[in-house]
């Protein structure tokens, strides 16, 4: 009964956020320059539902998931390179070595605690200088190549991509892609890390242009 409650109050809140366009601060972990990032914040009620249907806060807020999306096809991968399709649509992710001498690092006074990369607050590794870094997003839809602008993903470190496993035999993917049902929307979704630094982010592609992010700490 206590987690059915719980479920209740999410779900309330949820809807209550939804139909006044903002969600508490508190209930998010954010930093000063990522204010509205969160999936909290968002207003738009179509594209919140259908993120809730495949990340984890929103299953945390208990907001309701729209009717399943549309999951893109992975026809390509490597170490460094994802390529996933649906109809002629498709979105490729690449990544690439972290070179600490090409950027500018921060620590916090001499603990070695690494705190920001050129300027920027970074999720990857906490306080760590990263191993990997997203080279470039590329969406392909309807024939027109729609690259993702770097600031899309320059403070996006430590990618997980996909791994082939041979026992059990299958393909184990922290990147996946979900278009809208009327096919005006796509979204790409990846998680990253370990508890008590795994976060999740979204990038939302609305009508061919990129529009945003939802990025959240997910335990």
């Amino acid at each position: 009964m206590k987690s059915l409650g719980v479920f209740f109050f999410f779900f309330l809140f949820c809807e209550f956020a939804t139909v006044h366009g903002q969600r508490d601060p508190a209930l998010v972990v954010v930093f000063p320059e990522r204010k509205k990032e969160g999936f909290y914040y968002l207003s738009d009620s179509v594209i919140a539902s259908e993120i809730a249907s495949f990340n984890f806060v929103g299953n945390i807020y208990g907001c309701r998931p729209s009717p399943p999306l549309i999951s893109y096809t992975l026809i390509e991968m490597s170490h460094s390179r994802v390529v996933f399709r649906h109809e002629d649509n498709q979105l490729i992710i690449e990544t690439g070595a972290f070179r600490p001498d090409r950027q500018r690092l921060q620590f916090y006074r001499r603990s070695g605690y690494l705190y920001k990369i050129d300027g920027r607050y970074f999720y990857g590794n906490d306080g760590k200088i990263p191993h990997r870094k997203i080279l470039s997003i590329n969406a392909i839809i309807k024939g027109d190549t729609l690259p993702l602008p770097t600031y899309a993903f320059v403070d996006i470190f430590e990618p997980n991509l996909c791994l082939r496993k041979f026992f059990p035999s299958r393909i184990d993917c922290h990147v996946a892609v979900y278009g809208s049902l009327d096919r005006k929307r796509v979204y790409v979704y990846m998680y990253i890390g370990q508890i008590p630094y795994l976060y999740e982010i979204t990038w939302i592609i609305r009508k061919g242009k990129y529009v945003g992010r939802v990025v959240d700490y997910a335990y």
